[in-house]
């Protein structure tokens, strides 16, 4: 029902023997709607000194670990000089690999895999060094241990309503949260 230019896809599930990849394919085959691979180093230019660059991922279907969690694809947005980091699900190795190859230190993060405990050690936190810890998830996450992991930076989770980044020209960012009265309020300002 949404028009789509087109399908920005994992090198890793680009294997006829992954799970998925072939509905994929013949959905998009059937539309016309070309599958590109992404590859580590790739800038996606979003306009307006956005882009989306991409961090890790395996460079073909048959490299990386093996494993769909650790070779997530890993994204970073930079917006008016801000760093955002998208994750995905990367852990294990796959995580090990980002924190010894990409300088650390970003203005927001999405944690990976959902918060879950196992992806988002101590390790992981103090590299990421987030001022904005998001975390999509439902209502059974361990927020102690996400609040605990991530402090001084408090988490905002998804399961409390949907989050919205935005980042002015400026490099100022606002996180608003929707609200049971669906509409959003501002639940934190930062310069």
């Amino acid at each position: 029902e949404l028009p789509i230019g087109r399908i920005l896809v994992n090198p890793a599930g680009l294997d006829p023997d992954h799970p998925g990849f072939r509905e994929v394919a013949e959905r998009a085959s059937a539309r016309n709607i070309p599958l590109v691979a992404l590859q580590a180093g790739d800038t996606i230019s979003l306009g307006n000194e956005t882009s989306l660059n991409v961090l890790q991922c395996p460079p073909h279907p048959k490299a990386g670990f093996g494993n769909d969690n650790a070779d997530s694809i890993v994204l970073e947005l930079i917006a008016a000089g801000r760093r955002l980091l998208i994750p995905g699900d990367v852990s294990g190795r796959g995580q090990q690999q980002l924190i010894d190859s990409v300088p650390g230190g970003f203005a927001a993060i999405l944690v990976p895999h959902h918060g879950s405990k196992r992806d988002n050690d101590e390790t992981f936190a103090s590299w990421a060094d987030p001022q904005l810890t998001l975390v999509s998830c439902g209502f059974d996450v361990d927020r102690e241990f996400l609040e605990t992991t991530y402090a001084p930076s408090q988490p905002f989770f998804t399961s409390a309503g949907a989050i919205r980044l935005t980042i002015s020209e400026q490099g100022a960012m606002q996180l608003s949260q929707w609200q049971p009265d669906q509409s959003w309020a501002v639940v934190r300002s930062s310069e």
